[in-house]
């Protein structure tokens, strides 16, 4: 995700901005410039997080990262009021040790809502596969009962012919008998009174 991406590198990326306003001979202008920009980035990816997200769970965690980023942007301008003051190490401490629960307890709450969403990405790349694995069951199935109603529709045409085949063997009662010599009856003795010539 995109967004959780963007406000995990967000809260490494306000620590060293934060740094880098508290370092001696940086410009402080700039780098606060860069915190402010961060918090606002920080800010407008938890919101996206919280409204796109369809895990109550995960919901749960967009919402405290929320408060503990309000958390931490009070503690950034409380900071800057000591470094305007030069007191740098005052503001060290301000930044450092009082605001690190508040981004340790950040990175916590984006952490959770990670293994959340990945949960529910899981969940539902295995159903998608049980899916596609139901629907291959079903395709071989209908090509196996093709394939079956196929080899019957061959196996019945070879019979058929077969029969009308053996029709066609048997001679027909009215036909003459080939064995018959057609010079049989011109041998015989026309004649039926022997004495006469």
């Amino acid at each position: 995700n995109n967004d959780l991406r963007m406000a995990e590198q967000g809260l490494t990326e306000l620590r060293a901005a934060q740094a880098g306003y508290l370092a001696v001979g940086q410009n402080a202008d700039e780098w606060m410039n860069r915190a402010t920009a961060v918090e606002v980035q920080l800010e407008s990816a938890i919101a996206n997080l919280s409204s796109n997200s369809n895990e109550p769970d995960a919901r749960a965690h967009y919402q405290a990262a929320a408060a503990l980023v309000t958390e931490i942007e009070t503690n950034d301008k409380k900071a800057r009021g000591f470094v305007s003051t030069e007191q740098a190490l005052v503001a060290s401490d301000v930044l450092f040790q009082e605001g690190a629960e508040a981004v340790r307890k950040l990175a916590l709450e984006l952490s959770a809502a990670r293994d959340i969403e990945m949960a529910r990405f899981e969940r539902a790349a295995v159903r998608l596969g049980w899916m596609n694995l139901g629907a291959n069951g079903a395709a071989f199935a209908i090509g196996l009962l093709l394939v079956f109603l196929a080899g019957r529709s061959r196996a019945a045409s070879t019979t058929a012919e077969a029969d009308s085949t053996g029709l066609n063997l048997h001679p027909s009662s009215g036909g003459e008998n080939p064995t018959q010599n057609p010079n049989q009856n011109q041998n015989q003795n026309p004649n039926p009174n022997p004495g006469t010539p």
